[in-house]
């Protein structure tokens, strides 16, 4: 269904989602806030196991990557 702009009540609902991340989180963290979001991959410990992207990560990283990054994540 659209309104009377043509605009379908799911994009309605996606835009006043974002404009709500947008005034709760501000404009620092909304980059990463949204991005969890759309094509990226969050952690869960007993799923994450089983997915390739995770298993590809841990063959191809060094232990002092991972310990790296473990100390000091990037933000």
């Amino acid at each position: 269904m659209n309104d009377e702009s043509g605009t379908s009540r799911f994009w309605e609902r996606l835009s006043g989602r974002h404009l709500s991340d947008l005034a709760r989180f501000g404009y620092d963290a909304i980059k990463r806030r949204q991005a969890l979001e759309y094509f990226t991959w969050q952690w869960g410990f007993g799923r994450s196991l089983l997915d390739p992207q995770l298993r590809f990560l841990i063959r191809h990283t060094s232990a002092s990557s991972w310990k790296s990054a473990w100390q000091q994540p990037v933000m």
